[in-house]
């Protein structure tokens, strides 16, 4: 997470926002990784294992230009089950 951004935020919730963050981040990774074939996922398994966060991040990005959409749903997601 972009320290920049986190700095954003009170020191009190910081480890807050970026456990949600992960969260969010780890369900939209799982979730193009279900739409990927044996190739794709071998391919993202890689850059995950021994690549950098600037490496994933670029992956993702140009693999699934629709990466933000998801990232959107699943924030929303997660924060209605945060309202519960």
């Amino acid at each position: 997470m972009n320290e920049d951004f986190l700095n954003l935020f009170p020191e009190e919730i910081r480890d807050s926002v970026r456990s949600l963050y992960r969260i969010v981040i780890e369900r939209a990774v799982l979730r193009v990784y279900q739409d990927l074939d044996d190739e794709g996922r071998q391919e993202l398994e890689r850059v995950f294992i021994s690549g950098t966060e600037e490496d994933q991040e670029n992956y993702l990005n140009q693999t699934f230009p629709n990466l933000k959409d998801i990232l959107l749903e699943e924030t929303k997601k997660l924060l209605e089950e945060l309202k519960k």
